[in-house]
């Protein structure tokens, strides 16, 4: 019993150090972390002090997130030749910029595939006045892109907010399609007013972190 003991609390502070020295080297307080794991800063303090182990969803939570494996966590990697504090350094700019750059790209590359669409809309002698709705829907696949990237790198406003771009842009796409033939499109303006009111309240009153 006292030699589990013994590898428990070693094990503790391994953890401990291993979350510490990733937290830091890619510019996280510990609320910082907390907030992207849904737990309290009370909770990082602790597994950094060593009083607690994550369980085993977070530990895998937290080596996606510092793009490790879970094994990384849980070894003494002071014991070793190279160290993940070696390594992260120098992949922490590389990241910084892919969370930005990334994001930029992927919604050039749905306004480059609107503008090619547009292009032969004209030349299939489309309407001109219709022709452009092809940027509206661009705005849609633009702002389903940043959710998914907000959600994996963001703040939860970030969702919030381009979950709300991609509601009205719909809606827009929606009624400027169906406004020719129905007198009553405008109705769906008031359903995206009742959706947006649901996404804030979503995003305010989620679920409690735990603790």
């Amino acid at each position: 019993m006292l030699l589990l003991r013994v590898n428990e609390d070693r094990l503790k502070q391994v953890i401990a150090r291993n979350i510490t020295r990733q937290r830091k080297a890619f510019g996280l307080t510990q609320a910082g972390l907390a907030d992207k794991l849904n737990y309290t800063d009370k909770s990082v303090s602790k597994w950094e002090r060593g009083e607690s182990i994550p369980d085993a969803l977070v530990l895998k939570q937290l080596a996606d997130l510092f793009y490790l494996k879970v094994d990384d966590l849980l070894t003494d990697n002071d014991a070793n030749d190279t160290t993940i504090t070696d390594v992260t350094p120098s992949i922490n700019p590389y990241i910084k910029h892919k969370k930005v750059t990334v994001p930029i790209l992927s919604v050039l590359l749905n306004f480059f595939v609107a503008t090619v669409m547009y292009y032969f809309f004209v030349m299939f002698h489309t309407p001109m006045e219709n022709a452009w709705y092809i940027y509206v829907l661009a705005m849609c696949t633009s702002s389903i892109t940043l959710i998914v990237f907000s959600a994996k790198w963001w703040k939860p406003c970030f969702t919030a907010i381009f979950t709300s771009t991609l509601t009205w842009s719909t809606v827009l796409f929606l009624y400027l399609v169906s406004a020719m033939w129905n007198k009553h499109a405008w109705l769906l303006f008031a359903i995206a007013g009742m959706f947006q009111i649901l996404i804030i309240v979503w995003f305010v009153f989620k679920r409690p972190r735990v603790s």
